[in-house]
C-alpha cells in the first residue's frame, strides 16, 4: 500500500458516547505499516551486513581471523537473566539466595515464611501453589476473578 489510504465505499458509522456526543466512524484500507519503516529497516539490515561504526557486520565477523567472543560478547558465559529468580507476590524478582533469609526483600514479605492463622509457618513456595498447607486454606487466596466494569470518562 506503500503508507497511503484508501477510504471504502462502505457506509459511515455512528458511534454515541456516554456523554451522548457523536462521533462519524469511516471505513477505511491502510498500510499497518507507516511510512518510514522500510527504510528503518533498510538500514538496519545494512548497518548488520556491512557494519557500523565499531560495532562489525555479519560478513566481517565471519570472514575475519578475529575472535568472534571479543566482537560479540561471549555467548557460553552465564548472565544474571539466565539466574532463577523468586517471583514475589507483588510480581518483583529476586535471586532465590534472597528467600528465608529473614529480609523482607520483595517488599510484600512474600520472600519470607508464610504464617498460617494458627500459627503454623510455612516456607513461602508453598502458597498459591494450589494445595492447601494451612489448616483453614489461607495459604491460597487464587480463587474466581471478579468482574470490573471499567468507566471512562472523556470531558
Amino acid at each position: 500500500m506503500g503508507g497511503g489510504m484508501e477510504l471504502l465505499d462502505e457506509p459511515t458509522q455512528m458511534i454515541t458516547i456516554d456523554d451522548g456526543s457523536t462521533i462519524e466512524v469511516h471505513q477505511a484500507y491502510a498500510s499497518p505499516t507507516p511510512i518510514a519503516f522500510p527504510a528503518m529497516w533498510a538500514m538496519m539490515w545494512a548497518n548488520s551486513v556491512v557494519g557500523s561504526g565499531d560495532y562489525p557486520g555479519i560478513v566481517d565477523a565471519l570472514l575475519s581471523d578475529e575472535n568472534f567472543e571479543e566482537l560479540f560478547g561471549d555467548l557460553a558465559s552465564g548472565d544474571e537473566e539466565d539466574e532463577e529468580y523468586f517471583v514475589c507476590a507483588n510480581l518483583n524478582e529476586i535471586p532465590y539466595e534472597y528467600v528465608e533469609d529473614g529480609i523482607d526483600d520483595c517488599g510484600d514479605n512474600s520472600d519470607e515464611e508464610f504464617v498460617c492463622d494458627d500459627g503454623e509457618s510455612i516456607p513461602p513456595h508453598w502458597v498459591n501453589d494450589g494445595m492447601e498447607d494451612c489448616a483453614n486454606g489461607e495459604d491460597e487466596t487464587s480463587g474466581q476473578a471478579e468482574q470490573l466494569d471499567v468507566y471512562i470518562y472523556m470531558g
